[in-house]
């Protein structure tokens, strides 16, 4: 793509070797950079939209791999100095004004790898370790949940705060333009997910002697990674029509285009249902899909382990047709804003409404018939204390989903903490004190503004 542009790759084999390949143009435009490194044993490393092999040692050939023309041309055209070892992320890695766009995931997938490291929050994504040591074993469920994590319970917990909304979305719409903003006067940056709504697919590859690689369609923390086998291939390999090699696959993966609505398609039912959850993620997420994925997916993987054409293909089928049903359920239970028709009492609608966390975090009164503003949220930081958060559901609502949650206790494990704690719900501190406020407000009445806090 030219200069400044780059890839990485990873390669495993079935017997736990890992390389980790980088390759960059030059600044020719007519030649190209690349280098690759070995992974230690028991080591786990993440690539974050960023290269992350650091010095490269010319005497270690067992852990290092590079291009001919990797010294003499850096040093040539004024990339490296030629002093010491060659840094080939900090000579050729590209890192502009949005850091954490790469850090927040290292952070958060290094630190879920080995715990007792400990990595502090770094926002220069040089300053993270090329790999960490394992705490345990990770296998292939656990890199799923790495992937479907929006830093829950962390200082980048994407639920909470400003950009959360009403109903804790993690959802970020991204700005574009030159270092992240596609406006000049107003520069920032924002935590980027490992899970986002614009993924296409995410696949988790699994090279043991039974190899195979586990695909989920749309954004994996609302999605179901469902196995797709080696030995598939070479069962279709002996047909000779390539129209008849779809007879080994569930049908729904092999259709749709993201040009054109389908419910043919897997694609589609499981981004129907992740954009749906826009009107209220929260909610959605925790009664209904959290649950569902958690299911499904232990299904997948029995189903995985089983090893056969047939078992893969049945998941496949089975979970498409069952996210579609929940999406049609979505539709009718979250229709209008209300709560509609849930399980325990059918024929009965219950108001949500905005949380009133919320309406105390904006300073909602009797003024809020007029269109009012909010101030800088680090102006009202040092002015007001934090309050603590109420459910978005009512009690009443709540009560009417027991027989469904009952029904899900093997989700308990993965929803604790989220039922747990009351400030999962919205979007970061509140307006605090009574004097806080009027000293607040008589100073931005001086300006002639009615303006409220929003906390974060």
């Amino acid at each position: 793509e030219g200069w400044g542009s780059g890839e990485a790759l990873t390669i495993v084999d079935a017997v736990g070797e890992a390389w980790v390949f980088h390759i960059s143009a030059d600044p020719t435009h007519k030649s190209a950079y690349w280098a690759a490194q070995r992974v230690p044993e028991g080591h786990f490393v993440v690539i974050a939209n960023a290269f992350v092999i650091r010095e490269i040692d010319p005497e270690d050939r067992d852990h290092f791999m590079w291009s001919s023309n990797l010294f003499s041309s850096t040093r040539e055209h004024g990339l490296w100095d030629g002093e010491g070892k060659l840094d080939f992320s900090a000579v050729l890695g590209k890192y502009d004004d949005r850091p954490w766009y790469t850090s927040t995931r290292l952070y958060s997938a290094l630190n879920r790898a080995a715990p007792s490291a400990k990595i502090p929050a770094y926002e220069n994504p040089l300053d993270y370790p090329w790999s960490v040591q394992v705490d345990n074993l990770i296998g292939p469920e656990d890199l799923m949940n790495f992937y479907r994590t929006f830093y829950e319970d962390t200082q980048f917990d994407m639920e909470k705060g400003a950009l959360g909304g009403f109903f804790g979305l993690p959802y970020r719409l991204e700005i574009g333009g030159e270092g992240g903003s596609s406006y000049p006067n107003t520069k920032g940056q924002f935590a980027r997910g490992l899970s986002i709504p614009r993924t296409a697919y995410c696949i988790v590859a699994h090279p043991s002697e039974n190899p195979l690689v586990y695909l989920a369609m749309d954004m994996p923390a609302t999605s179901v990674f469902v196995p797709f086998l080696a030995s598939t291939l070479k069962e279709a390999s002996k047909v000779e029509k390539l129209e008849d090699t779809m007879k080994f696959y569930g049908e729904a993966y092999s259709k749709g285009l993201r040009t054109q609505f389908s419910r043919d398609s897997a694609w589609w039912a499981f981004d129907f249902v992740s954009n749906w959850m826009t009107i209220n993620f929260h909610n959605m997420s925790r009664q209904y899909v959290y649950p569902a994925v958690a299911e499904w997916q232990s299904k997948a993987l029995a189903a995985a382990e089983a090893y056969t054409t047939e078992s893969a293909k049945a998941i496949q089928e089975s979970v498409v047709d069952f996210w579609w049903g929940l999406a049609d359920m979505l539709v009718v239970r979250y229709n209008d804003n209300y709560f509609n028709f849930p399980e325990n009492k059918p024929d009965e609608v219950f108001t949500i409404g905005y949380p009133e966390s919320w309406l105390k975090m904006v300073g909602y009164d009797n003024d809020w018939v007029r269109p009012q503003k909010v101030e800088s949220v680090k102006k009202c930081n040092a002015m007001h204390p934090t309050l603590a958060f109420d459910s978005v559901l009512p009690e009443r609502m709540v009560q009417s989903l027991t027989k469904y949650t009952d029904s899900h206790s093997h989700y308990v494990v993965i929803a604790v903490a989220a039922v747990g704690m009351a400030a999962i719900f919205m979007m970061g501190a509140v307006a605090g004190n009574q004097y806080g406020r009027r000293q607040a407000k008589r100073a931005m009445e001086a300006e002639g503004q009615n303006y409220h806090c929003l906390m974060g």
